[in-house]
């Protein structure tokens, strides 16, 4: 078996250890600080994400030394997508959420609304583009077919924290993840660049921010609307951007 196959192999089963501890949360899951004025398993869930990261990294340096990760490479500047990306979010999430009753602590707001979108950022990054997109593209050399592929397993994945929601609300939430998913992988495939995407999957997720103040946990209606529109326009212009390309 040629090097490059093995590699492949090894980023595959990587990616799916990942996702596996990822999703389920062991062990970490039910790690919590009771005097933290936060959710029950903020600090495990976090806990968690760092440590798959760390170990998903560490054998992918040993085991795929080919796979490009954190380099230094040049990246496009993608401007207004990338400021629709957070701010139609994150208002039409304010405005349906209002009126904001919560007052936070300056920690849960720091945990829940900022670094645990941090931890996720990294990870699904991770796993999704660094590995997955990568090892398809390797296998079938299209970019295109590769980013749909990839987008496709990043939103299937998503279903298990949705188990128990309205069945709409679920369609929605994989679809417009699918579509988020096409848009983080078309910005991978131009810019090579790990760092970067990860940096723009936060700030989709930092968005969500206005739930720390919020005493729902759903996305209204109106709110959920305008954000499956948002970023499945978002995945059309980055399928376009990578078309053009080709």
């Amino acid at each position: 078996m040629d090097t490059e196959r093995k590699e492949i192999i090894y980023a595959l089963c990587i990616a799916g250890c990942m996702a596996f501890f990822y999703i389920s949360g062991i062990p970490f899951k039910y790690i919590n600080i009771p005097f933290l004025d936060l959710h029950a398993d903020t600090i495990g869930l976090c806990l968690q994400a760092l440590v798959v990261w760390f170990i998903g990294l560490c054998l992918t340096h040993v085991l795929c030394p080919h796979y490009q990760l954190y380099s230094h490479t040049h990246h496009a500047y993608y401007g207004l997508s990338i400021v629709f990306l957070f701010l139609i979010p994150f208002l039409s999430i304010y405005w349906g959420l209002r009126p904001l009753e919560g007052h936070p602590s300056g920690m849960k707001i720091f945990f829940e609304g900022f670094f645990y979108y941090v931890c996720v950022g990294l990870i699904e990054e991770f796993f999704c583009r660094g590995l997955i997109l990568q090892s398809i593209q390797k296998i079938i050399n299209n970019d295109v077919f590769a980013i749909g592929m990839t987008a496709l397993i990043y939103g299937l994945l998503h279903i298990p924290g949705m188990m128990g929601q309205a069945t709409i609300v679920v369609i929605m939430r994989t679809l417009w993840s699918i579509g988020l998913g096409i848009y983080f992988g078309s910005i991978y495939v131009k810019t090579q660049s790990l760092g970067y995407v990860s940096f723009i999957h936060m700030m989709a997720d930092w968005a969500a921010i206005p739930f720390v103040f919020s005493q729902l946990s759903y996305y209204p209606g109106q709110s959920a609307a305008i954000i499956f529109f948002t970023y499945i326009a978002l995945g059309c212009n980055g399928l376009v951007v990578v078309s053009n390309d080709e």
